[in-house]
């Protein structure tokens, strides 16, 4: 059994309130904390404590994250590193996964809880691991497959949001295609109202400005969308089951006894950006409701096809005009959104109804050494 009061660890962030708001989240925590501000300071507390782990933020004025870990490496090469980063600093953590061992990525915000509070005690873990007389005694091949496996889950979250890049790039481009078309469209309908000699100034004025509102309307919605693909990828892939599916939605969208699991899913764990999934449903779901369509029900499965794991969301409404105007002006661009991020859509009017399926590939992590339990996360 460890005894986590002999090891300590520092965390290192250039935001006071950040520091303020782990001090107080890591208060009761067994192991003795260090917050420092900088990479210069944290540098002269290494010179005088023994670090089992250090948490680092990547930018930073002066030294930066990266400069801070490389120092590390060379005056405490044991002691475990984790690193908390910003969406847009992959680039400088491709540089660092290069050139010093890094133990986790955390991308913010983070998950205090399931994530920061999980990873420091695995990192004194290994750090105690890689002091005792044991692991000393191991062979230099199995210290090295151990390391492996323990920078897998760095490698496959810049492998996800690399991959992720390139999609939102590709729906930012059709984006411009369509605010170009918008534009053509908004210029030609402009110059109808102004040749109209049967409309008064007045009439022409207040119509020009109503055909400016929609279109802009239109650009904002679908930005929207793009916004939020950048907002919940942000968030770190994690397990989940289709249990915490319905649990997350019967709590955010108040759906009750209307949201089902279909009988013959699995109940697989899957390790997958859950924020990602339940966020872009969620917006379809915001749009309709504000849509005034009624959910009839929705199905939710889960299944293995051709050797992939699968989320099926299946939702029932009625079909409105204010429904159909959104599907006709907006599935087309919604579709590529969800294909951006690893799914499928098509929203179907039958009988006085709307059938909207969602389909997600998702990760499952059976690994138990990188897994954090479902019955940890809730």
């Amino acid at each position: 059994m460890i005894d986590y009061s002999k090891y300590k660890v520092l965390i290192v962030d250039d935001e006071v309130e950040i520091l303020k708001a782990l001090n107080r989240g890591l208060r009761a925590e067994p192991y003795e904390t260090f917050f420092i501000e900088s990479g210069q300071k944290a540098i002269e507390l290494f010179a005088k404590e023994e670090i089992a782990v250090v948490v680092t933020d990547m930018r930073m004025p002066g030294m930066n994250g990266l400069e801070l870990l490389q120092f590390i490496h060379k005056m405490s090469p044991d002691t475990v590193k984790i690193v908390l980063s910003g969406y847009t600093q992959l680039p400088q953590i491709l540089v660092t996964v290069n050139k010093v061992d890094i133990y986790k990525f955390l991308t913010k915000p983070w998950d205090l809880d399931h994530e920061l509070k999980v990873y420091i005690k695995e990192g004194i873990e290994l750090y105690h691991e890689k002091h005792s007389k044991e692991t000393k005694e191991r062979s230099l091949e199995k210290k090295n497959e151990l390391y492996q496996k323990l920078l897998t889950e760095g490698y496959e979250k810049i492998d996800y949001f690399l991959k992720l890049f390139e999609e939102i790039i590709k729906t930012v481009n059709y984006h411009h295609q369509l605010v170009t078309e918008d534009v053509i469209k908004l210029s030609e309908e402009m110059d109808a109202y102004i040749s109209n000699e049967g409309e008064e100034d007045h009439v022409k004025k207040e119509g020009k400005e109503e055909l400016f509102a929609t279109h802009m309307k239109k650009m904002d919605t679908r930005m929207g969308y793009i916004n939020k693909v950048f907002d919940y990828s942000k968030f770190s892939l994690r397990v989940f089951d289709v249990d915490d599916l319905v649990e997350y939605f019967d709590k955010n969208y108040q759906l009750g006894e209307i949201i089902e699991i279909h009988k013959e899913s699995r109940h697989d764990p899957y390790y997958d950006n859950f924020k990602q999934i339940t966020g872009i449903i969620g917006e379809i779901l915001g749009h309709i409701k504000s849509s005034d369509s009624n959910i009839d029900h929705i199905v939710l499965k889960s299944d293995l096809t051709n050797g992939k794991h699968i989320l099926i969301f299946k939702i029932v409404c009625e079909e409105t005009q204010a429904l159909s105007d959104f599907v006709n002006e907006f599935g087309k661009f919604v579709s590529i959104v969800i294909k951006c991020i690893g799914g499928v859509s098509e929203m179907v009017p039958r009988g006085g109804l709307y059938h909207i399926s969602i389909i997600f590939v998702v990760k499952e992590k059976t690994d138990d050494f990188f897994m954090i339990k479902s019955n940890e996360m809730k």
